[in-house]
């Protein structure tokens, strides 16, 4: 599980209960301290810290959780708040708990709730307005946690030296390690790549239980964070869209934009699904633009992803090329993208497949994917049960949707599968795969099973974390989708559990647990630790 990741109160949670079934109560402490560093307004999380006064945590602790566990609880009368929160109807969302906060300003539970929104809305303001309105209400012990909140609203509002201000603050006052890393990522959005590196190997000496840290640790210290190279050959940028006129000019904008010529040669090819909307026009405006490193071919009808992503495989512009990189067309792409997937695949070249960070591109703080590891969530079936909804329950690793985005997971490492909004492949790969599975039409899932299948005939993906894409996706209350595509999305889930057998799936989860033990064992012995 700490291979995985190590972060995330719920996730350090579970690692804790394993710590304690395992017979390790210093490892359990300091878990579920680091769960509630990740959490420091949760006061259930605090009580349980409480009872455990025997261990050894950090002076000036104990009246931080006292006082929370005060002051835990619901109050009464929350049903309309549960409402709104259900129906994520944000702007009714703040005026609320703004006003209960102004009302009762000593209150844990509307505090943590004014939190919670600013954080997965990015209303920062709103957040800077929250703790100052609370603070005069708590004592002076609970300054750390005010500060270091405050930290997180700096940090995300953009101003890194007020952000770095306020975490050395709080560190003066309380030791707490994620305080430490949130100030050496600050310090590293800085400029100061030394104390960064500083910072990091003493919260990884701390805690060297701490894998996701030691990674980034691992390549600010070697400079594989700050690596791009050239793809060596031709590489075809391959995009298709449906009825997206609109995203797909930004995505060919970004495209555009990009230093493509300094990374090697590549060829872009679009492929409009069957589209009934203005997106001929777009791609004829991006012709008169680029000229013939655009090629454009048009379906009479939307044939779904897997199947367009096979189409544009067997296109003249495909099959020169030596490498194949498919974006989606709601990508925001940084300017060195293509020389960080040569990066990824210069230091991985045995990988069958690179992919990226995707972050959402309305609040960047939000990331929507990162290096997928699978597990089971209880024992592995000895076979695939085809009348149950789920025939084969494994799930995808997903630490990532518990903590915001302060460049933790900018790493480079090996995965079972990455996104497939930004999937590099040599061809060669992808025409001995067989391509993608038309089974999973029109979407959702057909990029997991594609890697699932190269896991399976021995080979891995490799995650290149230094490369943060912004998806236009949206998670929250736009990602929400009708019957239909909800529907689809169960179906193709049932079609993919029943695609691979558990017996595959728990090999693919062995072979990824062994390289995952390995790479974090070779780079501790670099580092010294």
């Amino acid at each position: 599980a700490l291979l995985i990741g190590s972060l995330g109160g719920p996730h350090l949670k579970e690692c804790a209960l394993l710590a304690e079934r395992a017979g390790r109560p210093e490892l359990t402490s300091d878990l579920l301290l680091a769960a509630w560093e990740h959490a420091p307004l949760d006061g259930e999380l605090a009580a349980r810290l409480r009872r455990k006064t025997g261990d050894r945590f950090p002076d000036g602790l104990a009246p931080v959780l006292a006082e929370l566990d005060a002051r835990r609880g619901e109050p009464p009368n929350v049903a309309y708040f549960q409402r709104l929160a259900q129906s994520r109807d944000t702007a009714r969302l703040e005026r609320l708990i703004h006003g209960e906060l102004a009302r009762n300003p000593s209150s844990l539970f509307w505090l943590t709730q004014a939190v919670a929104l600013a954080k997965s809305e990015g209303l920062w303001t709103f957040m800077a307005d929250a703790l100052a309105t609370a603070r005069p209400a708590w004592p002076g012990h609970l300054a750390p946690v005010f500060d270091v909140l405050a930290a997180d609203g700096a940090f995300f509002g953009g101003d890194l030296e007020r952000a770095a201000s306020l975490y050395a603050t709080s560190l003066a006052q309380l030791e707490l390690s994620e305080t430490r890393a949130r100030l050496a990522l600050t310090r590293l959005g800085l400029g100061d790549k030394a104390e960064a590196i500083q910072l990091l190997r003493e919260v990884v000496t701390a805690r060297p239980w701490h894998a996701t840290l030691l990674l980034a640790l691992y390549d600010l210290h070697t400079g594989a964070a700050h690596e791009r190279t050239t793809l060596p050959g031709t590489v075809a940028v391959l995009l298709y869209s449906y009825n997206k006129a609109a995203e797909l000019d930004a995505t060919l904008a970004s495209l555009a934009a990009s230093q493509l010529d300094a990374w090697g040669s590549s060829q872009l090819v679009l492929l409009l699904n069957g589209c009934t909307d203005a997106s001929a026009q777009v791609a004829a405006a991006w012709h008169e633009r680029l000229g013939s490193r655009l090629s454009t071919t048009e379906l009479p009808t939307n044939v779904g992803a897997p199947a367009a992503r096979n189409w544009l495989l067997t296109l003249p512009e495909a099959r020169k090329a030596q490498w194949v990189c498919y974006l989606d067309d709601d990508v925001e792409l940084p300017s060195d993208w293509l020389g960080r997937l040569g990066a990824a695949a210069r230091r991985m070249p045995n990988a069958s497949a690179w992919g990226c960070r995707v972050t959402d591109h309305a609040r960047p703080q939000l990331i929507q994917a990162v290096d997928y590891h699978l597990r089971y969530p209880g024992p592995p079936p000895t076979d695939a049960d085809l009348a149950s909804t789920r025939p084969n329950p494994f799930e995808l690793s997903k630490v990532h949707v518990q903590s915001l985005d302060f460049g933790q997971f900018a790493y480079l490492r090996p995965c079972v599968s990455v996104t497939g909004c930004c999937h590099l492949f040599r061809r060669e790969t992808l025409e001995a795969s067989g391509g993608f599975r038309i089974h999973l039409s029109p979407s959702q899932y057909d990029d997991l099973e594609h890697d699932l299948r190269l896991n399976a005939e021995g080979g891995f993906i490799a995650y290149q974390g230094h490369l943060a894409v912004g998806h236009k996706k949206r998670s929250g209350k736009a990602s929400l989708t009708g019957r239909t595509q909800h529907g689809n999305a169960l179906g193709n889930l049932y079609k993919l559990m029943s695609m691979h057998s558990p017996a595959e799936v728990a090999e693919t989860i062995a072979r990824d647990t062994a390289r995952l033990e390995q790479d974090l064992q070779n780079k501790l012995e670099q580092l010294g630790l």
